[in-house]
C-alpha cells in the first residue's frame, strides 16, 4: 500500500492533543511497518523536506506541497481541490488519513479517513477555536472511514449525523512512557522541579487554560478547600499572554487565594511528568472532552486523579479515579478533602490509575489504524 497521511499537526512548537495523537500514530507505524511505503505530508514555501520532523526510515517520505504555512481564505480549497489530488494520482496514493481538521479531499481512487477528536462546539457551545462544523461533518459523511477516539466522541457523531454505525471505528489514545512514577533514587528531579517553579508546599496539580477547561471553578472550589493553607494548587496551560490568564488572576486575587495559587502557564514536556508525580493529585473538573488525555497522563505518572463524570472522562478513567459533578465547586472541593484525609483511598487510587493506564498504548492505537488501512486498501 501507499499511504499518506497529513503530517502537518507535528509541525509546531507546542505539544497538544492532537500533535501527540499525530506523532504517535506516525511513529508507532513506522516501528511496526517496513512493508508499506508512507508520505508524510507538509505544507510550506520555504523549508526542505529534511528539516521536517518525522522518522528517517527507507519507506517513510517526507513530502511537502508548496502551499503557505499560515491560514489562508483559498488555502483549503487549494489543498482539497487541486494539490491533494493531483499528489495522490501522480504518486498511486491508496490511502490518506488525515488525523483531525475539518476537510478532505475530493472523492478519487484513494481511500479517505478522518480522525475526529470532538464535537465540543456542539455539544457545549465552546466558542475558543470553534470548530468548522459544516465542513466537518461534509467530511465525515464523505469520508471512506473516519476514526473517533472515544466511544463518546462516536456516540456524538451518530447523535448529529445520518450515517452508519459501521463507518465510525474507535481507536483509543495512547501515553507516552516519558509518563511514569519517579522512584526514591529519582528524589532530586522533583525537588528541582518544585525550585523551578517556585512551589513549597505539598500541591495539587490540574492543567488548562481554556474555557471548557473549567478552571474558573477550580479556583472557586480551592477557595473552599479546608486545606487551602496547607497546600497549594498548580494550574498549568496557556501563558501569562493567554485571553483567560486575567480573569483567572482576578479570581485568585478575589477569594484571597493568591499565596496559594499558581499559574504557571506553559511547562516543558521535561517538567510536565515530574509535575504530575510530584503532585498529591491531579484535578481536572472539565466540561468536555474527546478523550482526556491528561488524565491518562496523571494514571500513568503513578498520580491519584479527581475529573469530571461528563462525556468520555469516565471512559478513560474507569474505577481508578473520582469523579465530580463538574458544574458544582463543593463537590470538586469534598473531593480534594477526601484524597487529604484518606491515605488508603489515594493509594488505591494511585495503584487502580497505574494499571488501569496500562490497557491504553499507542503501540495500540497505531496497530489498529494499520488494519483499517488494510481493510480499505
Amino acid at each position: 500500500m501507499k499511504i499518506a497521511i497529513d503530517a502537518r499537526g507535528i509541525n509546531g512548537k507546542l505539544r497538544h492533543g492532537v500533535f501527540s495523537y499525530t506523532e504517535n500514530l506516525i511513529n508507532g507505524l513506522s516501528q511496526i511497518d517496513e512493508d508499506n511505503e508512507y508520505f508524510l505530508l507538509f505544507t510550506t514555501l520555504r523549508k526542505k523536506e529534511s528539516q521536517m520532523p518525522g522518522p528517517n526510515k527507507n519507506n517513510f517520505k517526507k513530502k511537502i506541497l508548496r502551499v503557505p504555512d499560515r491560514d489562508l481564505p483559498f488555502k483549503n480549497t487549494l489543498l482539497t481541490k487541486l494539490v491533494l489530488p493531483y499528489f495522490f494520482k501522480r504518486n498511486r496514493c491508496d490511502i490518506y488519513h488525515a488525523p483531525s481538521g475539518y476537510y478532505l479531499p475530493d472523492r478519487n481512487k484513494t481511500k479517505r479517513i478522518l480522525t475526529v477528536h470532538d464535537l465540543r462546539t456542539l455539544k457545549i457551545a465552546d466558542s475558543y477555536f470553534p470548530q468548522d462544523i459544516k465542513s466537518l461533518f461534509k467530511s465525515v459523511k464523505s469520508a471512506d472511514m473516519c476514526i473517533a477516539v472515544s466511544d463518546t466522541t462516536k456516540k456524538d457523531i451518530l447523535g448529529y449525523l445520518n450515517v452508519s454505525s459501521e463507518k465510525i471505528k474507535v481507536i483509543h489514545l495512547g501515553v507516552d512512557d516519558r509518563f511514569k512514577p519517579i522512584n526514591k533514587n529519582e528524589n532530586g528531579l522533583l525537588t528541582n522541579v518544585r525550585k523551578k517553579y517556585g512551589i513549597e508546599k505539598k500541591y495539587f496539580f490540574s492543567a488548562g487554560g481554556v474555557p471548557r477547561k473549567n478552571v474558573e471553578r477550580l479556583i472557586k472550589a480551592f477557595s473552599l478547600f479546608r486545606y487551602k493553607k496547607e497546600f497549594s494548587l498548580i494550574i498549568c496551560g496557556a501563558g501569562s499572554n493567554g485571553p483567560w490568564f486575567n480573569r483567572h488572576q482576578d479570581l485568585i486575587y478575589k477569594f484571597g487565594i493568591q499565596n496559594d495559587v499558581k499559574l504557571i502557564g506553559y511547562v516543558s514536556d521535561t517538567d510536565l511528568p515530574l509535575l504530575y508525580s510530584a503532585s498529591e493529585c491531579f484535578v481536572f473538573p472539565s466540561l468536555y472532552e474527546g478523550f482526556g488525555l491528561p488524565v491518562l497522563e496523571a494514571m500513568r505518572s503513578g498520580t491519584p486523579v479527581i475529573t469530571s463524570n461528563v462525556a468520555s472522562l469516565p471512559e478513560v478513567g474507569g474505577d481508578a479515579v473520582l469523579y465530580v459533578d463538574p458544574y458544582n465547586e463543593e463537590s470538586i472541593a469534598n473531593s480534594m478533602e477526601r484524597i487529604v484525609e484518606d491515605g488508603q483511598l489515594k493509594q488505591i487510587l494511585i495503584d487502580k490509575g497505574i494499571k488501569r493506564a496500562k490497557e491504553f498504548s499507542w503501540g495500540k492505537m497505531a496497530k489498529k489504524t494499520l488494519e483499517i488501512y488494510s481493510e480499505l486498501a
